[in-house]
């Protein structure tokens, strides 16, 4: 619709002007088209907007402005060439134009729209890419914007430069009827008979493990679980109903998160553990004598792989009762203090026996400190020691005593520190009582120390020192009972202070000292 100027106006652009009588103005005359075209102009707005004009609501304009139906246009093309038909048709593609189109098919790739005819025109994602398949999904409305050279699609489904896919993941589920700890034992239904790489399952767990750990699913062979770094599972990392998440990797069942031995917590105080032979359970945490640990070997993995003690002190406080263990009991690599509580005034009611094949207690690594006080060390086979201190352990012994058939020797140390006071009874016979080699140190008797020797046959020395150094402090190390053997060998530069003379330790023969040893 162009201007209409006035009629028998000169000019095409003309204003109206207003009647005047008192200045004998005449006012513009008013040609038809002036009245006309405007009417039907925005009657037919209303009318393409899908309205019918009426005299009986001047608000319809408005309503087919809201409405915006002359954008809006039906797919009537084929998967990646839409076509459709504006009315009133679309005259010419211009920058800007918006478009709303309700899409006929599923797009399988670059994609076209063809406006009325006007040519087949690109339609791109904001960023200029062109569409991948599905983002145009049939009966979606697509919204377009004219660029200048293509329409850009500011609705697809995908994510820039990909697509967005659903993936629906079963993930089967079963629970551990294992009654052993360290194998797990799964039936899933429907039963599982083949496993592939990425393969997902979960399980609950029945038992806690103490090391290695195994699952059997159906019939399918017993196979490792691992940490998700590849390592072998530490005790404690699975406890009692706990639920696992688990994906088979090439070999193995790898753990789909962080297990106990991964993460350390640092204590902010020190800390007590209960054990109790008799009334304890290996499943329980050990944080009050109503949740003992049965075996001290099971206490003694839980903190290590659970807490970092540097700076704290851990005490392991038992109950009176014979400790036979499940484990070796070996104090490795746990810098800090760690306390063997029993009870100074009644030692002989607190026996800790070892595992088949082992010393009853080994310590090592250097910052590792033990506390070893009112316990009994009782040996199962004379071939093995009561306990050995290693590698830059050090260990203070008070109120113990050590029992059995023999033992190769009760204490010994290679490149250790050990620290006698207060009493130690030896019960049984030996290869030795203190084994000193590599460099290890031996004090006895910082403050007053008696050591009783029950009738004790000593088979090489009471005190053997190899490249290593004993300090017997005369006056507060004092001896009682008798036993029988050589009383000290020393050899290769150690030395063996007592300040006692020759006979001050126990044994029934001189002590020797090679060339490059001294005892005094």
């Amino acid at each position: 619709m162009k201007y209409e100027p006035p009629y028998g106006a000169p000019g095409a652009d003309d204003s109206y002007v207003n009647g005047d009588p008192s200045i004998a103005r005449q006012g513009s005359i008013i040609p038809a088209a002036a009245v006309e075209n405007p009417q039907r102009e925005i009657v037919n707005f209303i009318t393409k907007s899908g309205l019918t004009p009426t005299d009986d609501d001047l608000m319809q304009l408005t309503r087919g402005v809201r409405r915006q139906w002359v954008n809006f246009c039906v797919d009537s093309g084929a998967a990646n060439a839409l076509s459709v038909a504006l009315d009133p048709p679309l005259e010419a593609y211009r920058q800007g134009l918006p478009l709303r189109v309700l899409v006929a098919n599923d797009n399988t790739g670059n994609c076209t729209i063809n406006v009325n005819s006007l040519g087949n025109r690109p339609i791109v994602r904001t960023n200029g890419a062109q569409l991948q398949p599905g983002d145009l999904r049939a009966g979606m409305i697509a919204s377009l914007t004219d660029d200048g050279t293509r329409f850009q699609l500011t609705n697809y489904l995908g994510a820039s430069g990909g697509t967005i896919n659903n993936y629906f993941i079963h993930i089967p589920y079963a629970e551990d009827t294992s009654v052993t700890p360290n194998t797990i034992t799964v039936s899933f239904s429907p039963a599982i008979t083949t496993v592939n790489n990425g393969d997902l399952i979960e399980v609950r767990v029945a038992n806690a493990n103490t090391g290695n750990t195994q699952i059997a699913i159906n019939a399918l062979a017993a196979q490792p679980i691992r940490r998700n770094d590849g390592q072998p599972l530490q005790g404690q990392d699975l406890n009692v109903n706990e639920a696992i998440l688990l994906e088979w990797n090439h070999s193995y069942w790898q753990v789909l998160r962080l297990v106990r031995s991964q993460v350390y917590f640092k204590l902010s105080a020190d800390l007590t553990i209960y054990v109790d032979a008799v009334g304890g359970n290996d499943l329980n945490d050990g944080h009050d004598a109503a949740h003992a640990f049965k075996t001290i070997p099971a206490a003694v993995t839980y903190v290590k792989y659970s807490f970092l003690i540097a700076g704290r002190k851990v005490t392991f406080q038992l109950a009176p009762g014979t400790y036979v263990p499940l484990a070796p009991l070996q104090v490795v690599d746990m810098p800090g203090t760690v306390v063997i509580n029993g009870d100074p005034a009644n030692k002989l009611s607190y026996v800790i026996q070892p595992m088949s094949g082992y010393d009853v207690i080994g310590m090592s690594g250097s910052g590792t400190t033990v506390y070893l006080q009112g316990v009994t060390l009782q040996t199962i086979n004379s071939s093995y020691s009561h306990m050995e201190v290693n590698y830059g352990a050090t260990c203070y012994i008070s109120d113990i005593a050590f029992t059995g058939p023999g033992a190769a020797t009760c204490i010994g140390t290679t490149a250790g520190t050990v620290t006698v006071s207060n009493t130690m009874d030896v019960y049984c016979s030996c290869g030795t009582v203190f084994s000193l080699s590599g460099g290890a140190t031996l004090t006895i008797g910082l403050w007053y120390t008696l050591i009783n020797i029950h009738g004790s046959v000593f088979g090489t020395a009471f005190i053997e020192c190899v490249y290593s150094f004993a300090e017997i402090a005369y006056g507060y190390a004092q001896f009682a009972g008798g036993g029988s053997g050589p009383r000290y060998i020393a050899i290769y530069n150690s030395v063996i202070y007592t300040g006692g003379g020759p006979n001050y330790l126990p044994g029934s023969q001189p002590g020797s000292v090679d060339p490059s040893s001294v005892y005094a």
